[in-house]
Parts: C-alpha cells; structure tokens; sequence
C-alpha cells in the first residue's frame, strides 16, 4: 500500500481512538447511586405507595412525566399500569426501582421511603412483567 493510500486510514484511526477514549470514560464512571448503604429489611410485606409524586427527566425538565400522583397497592396485590404512550407506566417502575429520583413527593414500601433502602435489595424484592413479556422457555413475545 502506498502512503497516499493510507493516509484516509489514519484519520479513520484517529476518530475510532476518540470514540474509544468516549467509551472508556463512560465504562469508568462512578455511579451516583451508593449500592453498599440503605436499610435491608429482615423481611417484605409489599405495600407501595405514591404519594404525590412529582417527575421530569434531566433531559426534559419543562415537560412533567408525573405530576402529582398518588396511589396505594396492598401487600399481595397484583396491578397493571395501563395508559397511552408517554403516560409515565414504565416511569413509575423506574422510580419504584430507583432507576431515577422523583423531584417530590414520597415514593415507599411497607413505609420506608425507597430512598432508605439498599438498591440492590429492592431490587431483588421486586418482580415485573414488562410491557413486550418475552417467554424465556421459547424466546419469542407471548
């Protein structure tokens, strides 16, 4: 290959280093989130409750996602979040999991805000069916 030929290939070279240095900044990023602290409960009856609950993404901070809801599900009760696209469903399960942080209200169960719990033993307590259920048995959509 003759230089003129491979001068094309270092600018390639040079833009996949950038990209590369992008990625590895993400891949070596502190999560916010402290997994080691919260409360870690002996035990779970499972009562949710939101209490005017307040949220917009960061990216989207003029546009309100939940504005004000509140609800309560008992202990051993099955629910379904039904709503138009855009709604806030899987909003709310982002929040009941921590995946964001609501801007006001209360978000708890059995009580406790979700906020005093260990992440990942919430996470761990917590069972849900998504919108496209995929059947693991034969993987492909119910």
């Amino acid at each position: 290959m003759r230089f003129g030929q491979a001068v094309p290939q270092f600018v390639t070279i040079i833009n996949a280093k950038m990209a590369a240095g992008e990625i590895f900044n993400i891949i070596d990023m502190q999560p916010k989130l402290d997994r080691e602290i919260g409360l870690k409960p002996e035990s779970i009856e499972g009562e949710i409750e939101f209490s005017d609950v307040y949220f917009s993404y960061p990216s989207r901070k003029s546009i309100k996602v939940l504005n004000g809801i509140s609800f309560s599900v008992p202990a051993g009760k099955n629910i379904a979040l039904v709503g138009h696209s855009g709604c806030g469903k899987s909003t709310t399960i982002g929040l009941l999991m921590r995946y964001y942080e609501h801007s006001m209200g209360t978000v708890k169960v059995d009580g406790i805000a979700v906020e005093d719990l260990n992440v990942e033993w919430l996470r761990s307590q917590i069972g849900i069916v998504s919108q496209e259920p995929v059947s693991r048995r034969y993987g492909r959509s119910m």
